[in-house]
């Protein structure tokens, strides 16, 4: 399969989440640990990134129109009604939660996805190197080159950056959209460590594929990208092009080993430590003992059991 490939661009979708990358209060260190690029000095409103937009499409004989989320899944809705109209690229504006919908409209289809930033992390973005600059992820729209890249699949939804079963899954449940208003990536600090101490860290079950014997776990993280909550890397080796999920096993809780993760992910080391197993599979299932939460790109999916997947080869994006 080519690397690059190149399409003539004739119509396009703009999905906006009005509401991604609000945050009232920042927090410039924490931001700064965790790796998270600001966006712009202040956030934009959407109707500042709408003309912003038009301008780089005028000289050009591109058909363009835009769409406001107006509700959880909405942009799903919008991006299938995008595959309906033979529309060329949807260009999503928001964060990895409005990436995640918009991918689970237009995936296995010949839309092309791009990306502009506005959400908490980003870390799609971060991943594919789509800038801060909407003017520099617009000309490659018009130029039009793509590439193909994987997709995980959690019983049949798709996620592009990574899924979660344990306590980051039921932390994003916990941290609502109220607070992520308010807070940004300081919620789901403030709520984990709210409720660290009367979570039950009930042992995670999975069987890898070609695996015999069950693994256990208190929280698994299994990523199609590197990335995770900013530029803290959880998979070093996950290449969303290879046909393979990178799964990575945390052995123990506690406060101390908490905080080692943290600092190993920070330093790209994760993979080292004693206690993380590290696995590179095509196939996975969670067992439903333990009820456990599960999230995909960051957004709360659902509890109990899941078989875990991929998708070779599954979404064109904009390269």
């Amino acid at each position: 399969m080519k690397s690059s490939l190149k399409t003539s661009i004739k119509h396009v979708h703009v999905i906006i989440n009005p509401y991604s990358g609000s945050s009232k209060k920042k927090f410039p260190f924490l931001n700064f640990i965790l790796g998270i690029q600001n966006k712009t000095k202040k956030p934009l409103p959407h109707k500042d990134i709408i003309t912003k937009i038009k301008n780089q499409f005028l000289n050009t004989n591109i058909d363009i129109k835009f769409f406001l989320t107006e509700n959880k899944s909405h942009a799903t809705n919008l991006a299938k009604q995008a595959v309906a109209e033979n529309v060329d690229v949807v260009i999503a504006v928001g964060g990895d939660g409005t990436i995640n919908e918009v991918i689970n409209g237009i995936s296995n289809t010949p839309v092309i996805l791009a990306a502009i930033p506005f959400g908490t992390a980003n870390i799609f973005c971060l991943e594919f190197n789509y800038t801060i600059k909407i003017e520099n992820i617009c000309k490659k729209v018009i130029k039009g080159n793509y590439t193909k890249i994987d997709l995980g699949v959690v019983n049949g939804k798709y996620f592009a950056c990574m899924a979660g079963i344990g306590f980051d899954a039921f932390v994003i449940k916990k941290a609502d959209l109220c607070l992520k208003k308010i807070y940004g990536p300081l919620s789901y600090i403030a709520v984990a460590i709210k409720e660290y101490l009367n979570y039950h860290f009930h042992p995670i079950i999975l069987t890898i594929e070609g695996q015999k014997t069950p693994i256990k776990g208190c929280i698994v993280i299994v990523g199609n990208i590197k990335y995770y909550g900013g530029n803290l890397i959880i998979a070093p080796q996950a290449d969303p092009k290879d046909g393979f999920l990178d799964v990575c096993v945390f052995k123990y809780h506690g406060i101390f080993n908490i905080l080692n993760y943290g600092i190993k992910m920070k330093l790209g080391t994760l993979k080292n430590s004693n206690n993380v197993s590290y696995f590179r599979t095509k196939k996975l299932k969670i067992s439903p003992v333990g009820n456990h939460s599960i999230h995909t790109d960051a957004e709360y999916y659902c509890k109990g059991s899941a078989y875990i997947s991929i998708a070779e080869h599954a979404l064109r994006i904009i390269s």
